[in-house]
C-alpha cells in the first residue's frame, strides 16, 4: 500500500470514531414512519383515481358527448312555393237546387277518379212546351226539388197555377191515362196549382203538377180518374201503332188516396214501350207525378216519386 492510501484510510478511521449513530429503536422508528407516508400516499393516489373515475361518469351522465352534427351542404335548396289556403266556399259542401245548371258538370268529372259515379249529361235548354196556366199560385214548398228526383235532374220549367185544357197543345190533361190530353169535369173546381217540369239527361226526365180544389172536389177527381183508367184499358192511339192499356197497379200506398198508373203496351201493367205515373190526394191537395224514360219507366221509382210528394202537400 503506498504512503498516501495509508494516510487516508488512517484519516477515515478517525473520523468514524467520532460519528454518533443512532440507536437501533431509532432506526426502526424511522423505517416505519417512512413505510407508514408510502402507504398512505398509495391510498391517497388510489383516491383520486377512483374520485376522478366517479367525477368524469357523472359528468359523462349529466352532459351526454352531443352527437356529431350533419354536414350542411352551403347550396340552399330551392323553397317550394307557399300552398294557398282553401277558401271557405271551396269547403263548403255543394248542395243541388232545383234552379242549378249543369254547365260545369263535364269539367267536374273530366278530373273525377274511375271509381266516381257516372257523369251527368248536358240538358238542353227550350221553352216550354206546354200550355197556358191559370188561377193562385201554390207555395212552392208543395212541390218536389230536383234533388229529390235525382242527382241529375235539373228543374227546367216551373209554372204558377193550374194547366189549362187546350185541345191544340199537348200535355193539358194531368193524368193523361188515355194519352188523349183530354180534360176532367173536376178541372173546373180548381182553385190554386203549380206546375214544375225537370229533366235527367237526354231522354230521361219528368213532370208534377199540384192542384187545390174546392172542398170535397179533390176526392171526386180522383174517382174521375179511376173510370178514365177502366175506360182506356185498351184503346188504339193515333201517334203510335198497336193497343195501348191503362192499368192501375196499385192503391192506396201514400196520402189519403194515391193510385199507381201504368200507360203502355203491356195488358198486364208492365212493358215497353210504357211507364208509371202517381196521383195522390191529400185533403183538398193532388198531386200527379209521371217520370219517364225512352218512352220507358220504373214503377218503383214512380211509387217512390209519388211517396215523396205526397210527403210535401
Amino acid at each position: 500500500m503506498s504512503a498516501e492510501l495509508e494516510r487516508m484510510f488512517s484519516s477515515l478511521g478517525r473520523d468514524s470514531d467520532g460519528v454518533a449513530l443512532p440507536a437501533p429503536e431509532a432506526v426502526r422508528r424511522r423505517g416505519d414512519r417512512r413505510r407508514r407516508v408510502r402507504a398512505v400516499g398509495g391510498l391517497l393516489t388510489v383516491a383520486v383515481l377512483v374520485g376522478g373515475t366517479a367525477v368524469g361518469t357523472r359528468q359523462l351522465l349529466a352532459d351526454p358527448v352531443p352527437p356529431v352534427p350533419p354536414i350542411v351542404d352551403s347550396t340552399p335548396s330551392p323553397r317550394p312555393s307557399p300552398t294557398p289556403s282553401p277558401s271557405a266556399s271551396s269547403l263548403a259542401p255543394v248542395e243541388p237546387t232545383p234552379e242549378s245548371s249543369r254547365t260545369s258538370t263535364s269539367a267536374q268529372n273530366a278530373s273525377s277518379p274511375a271509381t266516381s259515379a257516372p257523369r251527368c249529361e248536358e240538358v238542353a235548354d227550350y221553352p216550354y212546351p206546354g200550355p197556358s196556366h191559370a188561377g193562385v199560385a201554390l207555395p212552392a214548398s208543395v212541390m218536389l226539388t230536383a234533388a229529390e228526383w235525382g242527382r241529375c235532374y235539373v228543374m227546367i220549367a216551373e209554372r204558377p197555377g193550374y194547366p189549362v185544357y187546350d185541345p191544340e197543345v199537348t200535355g193539358g190533361a194531368k193524368p193523361n191515362v188515355c194519352l188523349d190530353d183530354a180534360e176532367y169535369e173536376a178541372d173546373a173546381a180548381r182553385i190554386a196549382g203549380r206546375f214544375r217540369y225537370f229533366d235527367g239527361g237526354p231522354e230521361i226526365g219528368g213532370y208534377e203538377s199540384v192542384a187545390r180544389y174546392r172542398p170535397d172536389a179533390a176526392a171526386e177527381f180522383l174517382d174521375e180518374v179511376r173510370q178514365r183508367v177502366a175506360a182506356c184499358a185498351t184503346f188504339t192511339n193515333q201517334h203510335m201503332p198497336g193497343d195501348w192499356h191503362a192499368v192501375i197497379v196499385e192503391r192506396n200506398f201514400a196520402g189519403d188516396e194515391s193510385l199507381l198508373i201504368y200507360v203502355g203496351t203491356g195488358a198486364d201493367g208492365a212493358g215497353y214501350p210504357g211507364w208509371y205515373l202517381g196521383v195522390v190526394r191529400r185533403g183538398d191537395l193532388v198531386a200527379v207525378v209521371e217520370p219517364h224514360s225512352d218512352l220507358g219507366g220504373s214503377r218503383d221509382f214512380a211509387q217512390t216519386m209519388t211517396r215523396r210528394a205526397a210527403d210535401r202537400l
